[in-house]
């Protein structure tokens, strides 16, 4: 008896069924496949810090000083990025020393983590990048 053509009720729910966990099994499939080109991807990324010792030493500097608080590593990461920034307008150290002590000043007041730590060699490393 085929159930998709079946007059019976309870046949087309489970025809019904049956096609809906067809199509999910897809859907989880193509997941599937988008999650192996992401890991994919931070691979690279991996290698590509590894790769680059001025790199690994900003990424070693900013693992040291994360726990595992996902909130504190991206305010962390924002704290980089912005001091990076900073770093293309600046034309000498000095200038960049002083403004970075504003942005210092910034994160901590938050409070949650003291980011003057992180001050000492970031002209060298983001020079050198």
């Amino acid at each position: 008896m085929n159930i998709l053509l079946s007059t019976e009720p309870t046949e087309v729910v489970l025809g019904l069924v049956y096609w809906i966990l067809i199509i999910l099994g897809i859907i989880i499939l193509v997941k599937f496949f988008q999650i192996a080109k992401d890991v994919r991807s931070i691979k690279e990324n991996i290698e590509e810090i590894k790769a680059t010792p001025q790199k690994q030493k900003l990424a070693d500097t900013i693992k040291n000083t994360i726990k595992t608080d996902d909130e504190k590593q991206d305010k962390i990461m924002l704290f980089f990025n912005e001091c990076s920034q900073l770093y293309k307008r600046c034309n000498s150290k000095e200038e960049f020393e002083s403004k970075v002590e504003d942005i210092i000043a910034k994160y901590n007041k938050k409070g949650d983590f003291d980011y003057s730590t992180l001050k000492s060699g970031l002209w060298e490393q983001y020079k050198q990048l």
